[in-house]
């Protein structure tokens, strides 16, 4: 199974629980017309993660990751200051660890 449908199978299950989440791609988009890729935005962030959920007016962030790849450092800094801003932040590898989450 590949990580984007370990994703692909969490946000079904988010779905038919009704919550209000979404995937979120930071990609960056290649412009062919240009020859380049797209800058981030202004105050644009790396590191946010896969799924964003919003719960009770609190904001939990889903990165979803295979069992043997670690999270960057742009993902690491983005938890510690969604932590510190009294986020949730789990790095989830299964539909079963999201659930364990007691999502």
């Amino acid at each position: 199974m590949k990580e984007n449908d370990i994703t692909k199978t969490i946000c079904e299950y988010l779905d038919l629980k009704h919550y209000f989440f979404w995937r979120q791609n930071t990609s960056a988009i290649y412009n062919a017309k240009a020859g380049s890729y797209r800058a981030m935005p202004k105050y644009g962030r790396n590191g946010i993660p896969d799924i964003i959920l919003i719960i009770d007016g609190k904001f939990w962030g889903l990165e979803v990751k295979m069992p043997k790849n670690k999270q960057q450092q742009s993902q690491i800094d983005f938890q510690q200051g969604c932590e510190k801003a009294g986020g949730e932040y789990h790095t989830v590898h299964n539909l079963d660890e999201v659930i364990a989450l007691g999502l």
